[in-house]
């Protein structure tokens, strides 16, 4: 509170303070709003597990360990040791909530598989979250996939949160299986997820969960291939939250999918970082995509109701040549998504600038956002992703961009629902 008060004084202090409208907010002024900006941005949050405690010799003390009902795997060899002690000690399986395994070492497996870990998630009677990193399938060795182990422990009827970062599996087909043992799954994380086999025809008998009912599906730097977007869109038949970075036209179609009022999604967080551009094979026309992908044609404005949407710049590096229109797209998304049920709508934009997100259209915005009669917060909130000019202490340029965002948002400012998060 000291920080912001400190910010709201500097602000008070300038020259351009004349240019804000009265009902422009600085910060989380009142309760619930900061967190808006977050609530429906991502899947929960990944919980920080502990590592075990180890005994003299080295081995884990699964034992002592038991009174949390969080575990944290990092070798083979703690596998091993896990289920040895699930097997003496059964009753310890029924008290682990959450895994967390991490399959960049294969220490103490003589073949590099982790073939205890369809024993242990089978023994893990009471596990609710699973989160798995750094699995690659090995040439040569068919079930050193991720998903081979989870197809391998049969149903897992009590998961309600599965994250996988940093896996390749075999191929889409596996995914649907495990998915498939998955009942009471609510929340799917896919990041830095990737297929061995890029191109396969998808096999009808291994994707049996259509029913699956998802709260959040978080998609970031994954890999989608054409032959399956659909088969993976079908096999959801309900979904509350979607948060996905778009790269190709096969992201797109997925979103189109995934978006039919049917599914019931409310909550949409997107962001676009297009991969190049599309080629003959990929789309007939050459243009960029933020140009072309969300013209009045898509008829976003019968599809789905939303409640609350999320657009993100996409932080690049270095900004590439054409970085007037990045932002085109989220300007042609505003005016043709369906504000019937909008409650609320939140930029994020990462780098603070006299002209924020280049190629948005600020005045389009404006119209659009000011004209949704059903809009309770307009939110613009920066995320600080290492921009030495966005320093915590450099509060006058945090003050400026309030007043920069005011001008480009007059008429929703004048409504008294726009809201600057610095």
């Amino acid at each position: 509170m000291t920080q912001l008060a400190g910010q709201s004084n500097q602000l008070n202090s300038m020259e351009q303070i004349d240019t804000l409208p009265a009902h422009l907010l600085i910060g989380p002024c009142y309760p619930g709003l900061s967190e808006l900006a977050s609530e429906y941005a991502s899947t929960p949050a990944t919980p920080e597990v502990p590592a075990p405690s180890k005994n003299n010799d080295g081995t884990v003390d699964w034992i002592a360990h038991q009174p949390s009902d969080t575990l944290r795997l990092e070798t083979c060899a703690e596998c091993e040791q896990l289920l040895a002690t699930l097997s003496t000690t059964p009753h310890l399986g029924d008290s682990i909530k959450t895994l967390d395994v991490d399959g960049r070492s294969r220490i103490g497996s003589p073949n590099g598989l982790w073939t205890t870990l369809p024993s242990i998630f089978t023994a893990c009677r009471g596990l609710q979250t699973l989160r798995l990193r750094n699995f690659k399938s090995l040439p040569g060795l068919p079930t050193s996939g991720a998903l081979n182990y989870l197809i391998g422990a049969g149903p897992l009827h009590g998961l309600h949160d599965l994250i996988l970062q940093n896996c390749v599996m075999d191929s889409y087909d596996d995914l649907a299986e495990a998915l498939g043992s998955m009942p009471l799954l609510r929340n799917l994380r896919l990041d830095h997820v990737s297929s061995h086999v890029y191109q396969q025809p998808w096999d009808r008998g291994r994707w049996p969960y259509a029913g699956l009912r998802l709260r959040a599906l978080d998609l970031k730097d994954h890999v989608i291939t054409e032959t399956h977007a659909g088969p993976i869109a079908e096999g959801i038949s309900r979904l509350e939250m979607l948060d996905m970075t778009i790269k190709n036209w096969q992201d797109h179609d997925l979103l189109q999918c995934l978006t039919v009022p049917r599914k019931g999604l409310e909550h949409l967080t997107l962001s676009v970082n297009w991969e190049g551009k599309p080629d003959s094979e990929d789309k007939e026309d050459k243009e960029w995509p933020e140009e072309t992908i969300y013209s009045g044609e898509c008829e976003w404005t019968r599809g789905v109701a939303l409640r609350t949407l999320t657009l993100r710049e996409y932080a690049r590096e270095r900004p590439r040549e054409n970085a007037g229109v990045d932002g085109e797209w989220a300007s042609r998304f505003l005016r043709t998504v369906n504000c019937a049920a909008l409650e609320s709508v939140i930029l994020v934009i990462h780098y603070v600038d006299p002209d924020p997100w280049h190629g948005l259209r600020w005045a389009d915005a404006d119209d659009v956002l000011a004209a949704c009669t059903t809009l309770c917060a307009v939110v613009v909130k920066h995320e600080d992703l290492g921009d030495p000019r966005c320093d915590t202490a450099n509060l006058d340029l945090k003050a400026i961009m309030a007043v920069v965002l005011a001008r480009r948002l007059p008429k929703v400012a004048e409504r008294g629902i726009l809201q600057v998060i610095p």
